[in-house]
């Protein structure tokens, strides 16, 4: 029996055999995927468009609970994909297409601002593991980013205040010569302990295929 057939007999499921039943869950998925996207495609847009002021609501998020009957936490998050969505194309195509479930565009969202190589790297991920694989991959660039972010600023506070050091002194022949030095072998130091302590990180995101294996730089 044709799996199209199956979807389209009007019986009772006990009718189905084990692996038509398995078979119709696996495509009724993939469809019901699809299907969310088109829908949060066009929640984006009708909230794009304020469409919710028209029937004299304050927000989307209220017109979702009212028309739609979702609770306000599931609104709020309906409605961070649907416009995220908007700005990651291929995470959409592939949602689209019913190749993702709606737990692993979550996970894959949370990522904020991605770029279309880090995204490509989770949408590999993501047909190779679980939601559970994926999010503990979006944790893991997650970490690093956080580090990158903390090196970067010690950075500027270490070079903020060779500056400030070299206003001072920089009248004092001999002196400024010095006070490069110190802030040069500070910066130094701080790079190699931050480097250092990234390794670990590296390693176990770099055995999922991730895109981490550039050294940190400014």
């Amino acid at each position: 029996m044709a799996l199209a057939e199956v979807h389209q007999l009007p019986v009772e499921p006990a009718a189905f055999t084990v692996g038509e039943l398995a078979d119709a869950l696996v495509s009724l998925a993939s469809r019901m995927a699809s299907q969310e996207c088109e829908w949060l495609s066009m929640l984006a847009e009708f909230d794009r468009r304020e469409g919710w002021f028209l029937d004299g609501q304050l927000s989307c998020v209220d017109w979702l609970i009212w028309k739609c009957g979702l609770s306000r936490a599931t609104a709020y998050d309906k409605l961070r994909v649907a416009h995220e969505l908007r700005r990651r194309p291929s995470v959409r195509e592939a949602f689209r297409s019913g190749d993702l479930s709606y737990s692993k565009v979550r996970a894959i969202i949370r990522v904020a601002g991605a770029n279309d190589d880090t995204d490509e790297w989770l949408l590999r991920v993501a047909a190779l593991g679980t939601v559970a694989d994926l999010e503990r991959a979006v944790r893991r660039y997650e970490e690093l980013k956080n580090q990158e972010r903390g090196l970067e600023a010690l950075r500027v506070r270490v070079v903020s205040a060779g500056s400030d050091a070299w206003r001072r002194r920089a009248a004092r022949p001999g002196d400024a010569a010095g006070v490069e030095e110190h802030v040069e072998a500070i910066v130094l130091e701080a790079t190699e302990a931050m480097t250092a302590a990234l390794h670990p990180l590296d390693a176990q995101v770099e055995a999922l295929g991730g895109p981490f294996d550039a050294p940190v730089s400014w």
